[in-house]
């Protein structure tokens, strides 16, 4: 007993399989240049908020506000870099982040301690 394979059988076999090999190839593209897939998806999202915010998203205004926010989440950035090198990986810096921020805010603006004494009160927790 013999099978025979119909053309329209084995087209479709060879179509799926071309679209597998291609799928295999975008992936294996992806995963050689991740800094420039990353990139890519950065200004992907940078033009679609430039154009649902009317070009206020990259306004100078709107930058220099984006800059200084990222250079907290910067700074602890670098600081971990050291504390993964040395293998100490801690993830309670996050919440400590937060944490020590909210102190720092309840001290100053609600009870009305200078800033003189917030930050060394803050840096000692």
């Amino acid at each position: 007993m013999t099978s025979q394979t119909s053309p329209q059988a084995a087209g479709g076999v060879a179509d799926s399989r071309n679209t597998f090999k291609a799928s295999q190839r975008l992936r294996q593209l992806f995963a050689r240049y991740k800094i420039l897939a990353l990139l890519l998806a950065v200004a992907a999202i940078w033009l679609f908020f430039s154009m649902l915010t009317n070009g206020a998203f990259t306004s100078p205004r709107n930058l220099s506000n984006l800059l200084r926010q990222m250079s907290i989440t910067g700074m602890l950035a670098c600081g971990m870099v050291f504390v993964i090198i040395a293998g100490e990986i801690d993830l309670s810096v996050g919440s400590l982040l937060g944490l020590l921020g909210g102190v720092a805010a309840i001290l100053d603006q609600g009870l009305g301690w200078p800033i003189t004494a917030t930050v060394p009160v803050v840096l000692l927790l």
